[in-house]
């Protein structure tokens, strides 16, 4: 597809502006012919940005290295779709239920960007800086995030499944109530984040550090944690049928009421953890370390009868 150089676009642009009176040619930054939107090429371009431009097309324009230069830019509910932003300083830009799908934002500065509600369907996110930013409500799914620093984003009631997060570090994060179905995490910091009521289920979690996180009602059935530090995590209220936690680190974890139906604890550490009232029914134990272990109340068979477990804490009150 012809892509149409800045300078020809803007012309033709200012053109048709003047003749229907618009203050700006941001409107129509994204020429559309026959119906038939032609991508833009503006990298780099030293055209000073208008602040408002809500609502723009931009589908398929190259915008790699565009710099807002310290102006907050209000791009909300435009269309990015295709487009590439890669290298591009936006901080603090507002793209609230903008489209942003299979957009490229390769080493883009979006830190305290508002992405409320966005659509990044399989966008590529690599070396992004997204400290401090929002993306409350918004869609990954199926987005590609490498090497990211998103230190105490907000990504509350999001849509992240199926998404692919490798050298992620999320520490302080917002995931409350985050669909996180099917996603593959590897090499993710998730120290002290609120994971209260995520969605895991079929989530590969395999070795990512959980320290310190809040997960209490989340649901993990069937997601892989093998070798998952989750020392001190709030599980309380949690489900985890079927879920892979061998050699998982549970130390000082709260597992309270927990449903851990035939999951798989092999060779973990439950060092001091509280699983007071869990349902423990098919549970693999086998080399598990159990000292000091607070397992009183647990269900271990269909008939709810309490057995002892060597090395656990059974002195009920």
């Amino acid at each position: 597809m012809r892509v149409f150089p800045f300078k020809k676009v803007f012309l033709l642009a200012k053109t048709i502006a003047n003749r229907i009176n618009l203050k700006s040619f941001c409107a129509i930054a994204a020429i559309s012919i026959g119906g038939v939107a032609i991508p833009v090429d503006l990298a780099r371009s030293n055209f000073p940005w208008p602040r408002d431009c809500p609502y723009c097309n931009f589908q398929g324009a190259n915008l790699r290295g565009i710099d807002s230069r310290g102006t907050s830019l209000n791009w909300q509910g435009a269309d990015l779709d295709n487009a590439d932003l890669s290298q591009a300083n936006l901080q603090g830009i507002n793209l609230t239920d903008a489209n942003l799908s299979h957009v490229r934002l390769v080493g883009t500065n979006l830190q305290n960007a508002n992405l409320t509600g966005a659509n990044l369907t399989e966008a590529v996110l690599h070396g992004t800086i997204l400290k401090g930013a929002n993306f409350s409500n918004a869609i990954l799914t199926g987005a590609s995030l490498l090497a990211v620093s998103a230190e105490a984003g907000q990504f509350q009631n999001s849509d992240l499944s199926e998404s692919r997060w490798q050298n992620v570090y999320l520490g302080g994060a917002n995931l409350q109530e985050v669909n996180l179905v099917r996603a593959s995490l590897q090499n993710v910091d998730l120290v002290a984040a609120n994971l209260i009521e995520v969605d895991l289920t079929e989530a590969n979690f395999r070795g990512v550090k959980l320290r310190n996180a809040n997960l209490s009602g989340a649901n993990l059935s069937y997601a892989d944690l093998s070798g998952t530090s989750l020392v001190e995590t709030d599980l309380s209220g949690s489900l985890l049928q079927e879920t892979n936690l061998a050699a998982a680190d549970l130390t000082l974890a709260n597992l309270t009421r927990a449903d851990l139906q035939r999951s798989n604890l092999e060779n973990a550490n439950l060092d001091r953890a509280i699983l007071r009232d869990a349902n423990l029914i098919g549970v693999n134990l086998q080399r598990a370390y159990l000292l000091d272990t607070d397992l009183c109340g647990v269900i271990i068979s269909e008939e709810g009868e309490i057995h002892k477990l060597d090395g656990a804490m059974l002195n009920c009150e």
